[in-house]
C-alpha cells in the first residue's frame, strides 16, 4: 500500500533536513525559518480536521468584501472563521430570500453574529458579518485572503504569501 507525503509532512521533512544539513558550521536556513516551517505545517495539518462545505470539488469561504472590518483579517487566531458550514448554510438561505439590500445587510448581522460567538467565543469580532460572501474555491488549492482598505480579497497561491488550504 502507497502511502503519499501530505504538505505539511513535506514541510516539516523540509524543516528537519535544513536543522541536520549544515554548510560550515552553520545551519542552510535559520531557526525561525525552520520554526516557520514547522507552524505552517501544524497549521496546514489542522486545516485538515476542520469541516468545510464541499460541491463541485470546490470548498465554501468566507470572506468580508467590503470596506470596514475584515471577516477573517480581524480574527486570524480563528481559521475556522473560513469555513465554518453552520454559517455558509445561513448565508446560502438568507441569499435565497427576496430582501432589499438594507434588509438583507441587518439579517445578515442579526444572523451571523449570535452564531459567530456561539462557534468561536466573546473573543471573535464579527464587524465583517454585514458584508460576508461565500467564495468558492478549489478543493486542495492554496488561497490567502488579503486585506486591503478594510476589503477582504481572496487570491490564489503566490510566493510570499500566508496560505489557506481549501
Amino acid at each position: 500500500m502507497e502511502t503519499r507525503a501530505t504538505d505539511s509532512d513535506k514541510l516539516r521533512l523540509l524543516a528537519n533536513w535544513f536543522e541536520r544539513e549544515d554548510v560550515a558550521g552553520q545551519s542552510t536556513i535559520s531557526a525561525e525559518v525552520q520554526d516557520d516551517l514547522r507552524r505552517i505545517a501544524d497549521y496546514l495539518e489542522a486545516c485538515q480536521d476542520k469541516p468545510k462545505v464541499e460541491r463541485d470539488g470546490e470548498i465554501a469561504v468566507l470572506y468580508s468584501p467590503g470596506h470596514g472590518a475584515g471577516w477573517y483579517s480581524w480574527n486570524t487566531r480563528f481559521p475556522d472563521c473560513l469555513f465554518s458550514p453552520e454559517i455558509v448554510q445561513f448565508l446560502e438561505a438568507l441569499e435565497a430570500l427576496k430582501l432589499p439590500p438594507r434588509e438583507k445587510e441587518q439579517a445578515r448581522i442579526d444572523g451571523i453574529v449570535p452564531i459567530a460567538k456561539k462557534l468561536f467565543g466573546e473573543e471573535f469580532y464579527s464587524g465583517g458579518a454585514k458584508n460576508l460572501r461565500i467564495q468558492w474555491v478549489p478543493k486542495g488549492c492554496y488561497f490567502s485572503v488579503v486585506e486591503r482598505e478594510g476589503s477582504e480579497q481572496i487570491e490564489t497561491m503566490e510566493i510570499g504569501d500566508e496560505w489557506i488550504l481549501a
